[in-house]
């Protein structure tokens, strides 16, 4: 999938987890997701949030959606 960009305007505290979800459209609408990088651009902070599953109908327990918990890299 790459990268994507969110610019939010204020801080708006720690984060401490991350909703992700897919809309299960296309050709093919399962994805494998690592993880997802967040960084504080203000201070280069690197919050990871790990996930090793899969996101798809197909796959793994079929869902499309994913609560990740942080782990501090940086």
């Amino acid at each position: 999938l790459g990268d994507i960009g969110i610019r939010g305007s204020k801080q708006k505290g720690e984060l401490t987890k991350l909703h992700i979800e897919h809309d299960n459209a296309m050709l093919s609408p399962n994805w494998f997701l690592d993880k997802v990088e967040v960084i504080n651009m203000g201070t280069n902070e690197t919050i990871g949030f790990p996930c090793n599953r899969w996101l798809g109908k197909r796959h793994d327990d079929h869902e499309i959606q994913r609560n990740l918990l942080p782990m501090k890299i940086s």
